[in-house]
């Protein structure tokens, strides 16, 4: 209908184009005879004011039209719309919803035009935060999450954006919100948290289990080793001394060949021990994990020539939970590995406190540390399990781990574990 009208319009057009022509050839040739001036255009004035006219008419037409349709296709699509659209002036006021609002909060037109919107707010903390979204809406818009309330009472969540709409001044003359029920996606999104909890909690305890379990295997095999391969190895010795006692001094070859064998056994036997000791120090289990450190200490020391400042301030012979002293003293046993390999470290203090609540290690070296990107790469390459052991290990007892590294000033690691009550 429109394309027709506009068709039509442009054929008037034409028509006056053509009737302007033929006043102005009319002129020419009155005025090539010599006659008299005459006003043409008075003569068709009627005809140009009628069509004109029509075609003011018709333009006005076309726009009430064209304005009727764009209404209809706007009123059609929020019709459509599966979101709620509330429409509000300035005031809050409710003027205009959608069948999606109506159907999503129960209620029937005749209930929501004219009331305040706060009528689908929950409690007087989102009716606070009512006056914070009507002055951020006026700024820029706002976005975000509430809880509303539908008219049979239930609570439920949505997303709401709001907007401004503007005349042609740019006054403001509404409030334009889209409501959507969130319901299910925060249902999933519970779900989905639970099972990542409950996963979370499976790997920690498959976790927690296996490094039990190689502990024990580790205090098996050292007790093996200690009351196996090591009292054969001293046998073994006896047996040598024996040996050299029944040897004549004048059987120089002979005794050297047995001193030499002496000695490396003697070399076994402190390798079987210092093997037993890493894979479980019976001092842990004998003195506590005081008495561990320090041997583990001494140790080290004597193993990698690099000095070691102790401060301990729990007792000497002082037992707490096995886990616990299980998990800082293989903590510590990793971080000095890795300090060896890593930190080029000349110094390291140690410090092992506790008060009333928790337990806490630090370990501190004066290496080269490094960045954070070099811990990121270290984390995700194969040098990284020796941090990820260490962090699990402490995690599995309820603890946290930290740890501050300073290119060319050194790195500490701390680890805070809680009391087992």
């Amino acid at each position: 209908m429109i394309n027709a009208i506009k068709k039509y319009q442009k054929y008037l057009n034409s028509c006056i184009e053509e009737l302007c022509k033929i006043v102005e050839e009319a002129a020419e040739y009155r005025k090539s005879l010599n006659l008299a001036d005459t006003n043409d255009y008075e003569l068709f004035y009627p005809l140009f004011f009628k069509i004109q006219t029509m075609m003011n008419s018709m333009h006005n037409n076309t726009q009430q039209k064209e304005a009727e349709i764009e209404i209809f296709l706007l009123g059609h699509t929020l019709n459509s719309l599966h979101e709620c659209v509330i429409i509000t002036d300035l005031n809050n006021i409710i003027t205009s919803v959608n069948p999606a609002m109506l159907k999503l909060y129960g209620y029937t037109i005749d209930e929501v035009i004219g009331q305040n919107v706060m009528m689908l707010r929950t409690d007087k903390k989102t009716w606070d935060l009512t006056e914070q979204i009507l002055a951020k809406t006026f700024q820029d818009g706002w976005e975000g999450e509430l809880i509303n309330r539908k008219k049979n009472g239930e609570i439920f969540p949505i997303h709401l954006s709001t907007s401004v709409v503007r005349n042609e001044e740019g006054t403001p003359i509404a409030l334009v919100g889209i409501t959507r029920d969130i319901t299910e996606q925060k249902n999933l999104q519970h779900q989905l948290e639970e099972t990542t909890r409950v996963r979370s909690e499976d790997l920690r305890y498959f976790s927690t289990s296996i490094q039990h379990a190689q502990e024990e295997e580790r205090r098996r095999i050292a007790r093996e080793l200690h009351d196996g391969l090591s009292q054969r190895l001293s046998g073994m010795k006896l047996h040598l001394e024996l040996l050299l006692s029944e040897l004549r001094p004048e059987d120089k070859k002979s005794l050297q060949r047995v001193k030499k064998i002496k000695k490396q056994i003697n070399d076994m036997i402190t390798e079987t021990h210092r093997i037993s000791v890493n894979l479980h120090p019976t001092a842990l289990d004998d003195f506590g994990l005081t008495v561990a450190l320090q041997l583990l200490f001494k140790d080290f020391q004597g193993t990698f020539n690099i000095p070691i400042t102790y401060y301990p301030s729990i007792s000497t012979h002082e037992h707490f939970d096995r886990q616990i002293e299980i998990a800082l003293y293989r903590i510590t046993q990793e971080a000095l590995n890795n300090i060896v390999k890593h930190a080029k470290a000349t110094a390291i203090t140690i410090r092992f406190t506790r008060d009333i609540k928790k337990f806490v290690l630090s370990i501190e070296d004066n290496g080269i540390g490094f960045n954070y990107t070099s811990i990121r790469g270290i984390v995700q390459g194969k040098r990284g399990l020796g941090l990820i052991s260490m962090k699990e290990r402490t995690e599995n007892v309820g603890g946290t781990f930290e740890m501050t590294s300073i290119p060319q000033q050194g790195t500490t690691i701390l680890i805070q574990v809680p009391v087992q009550q």
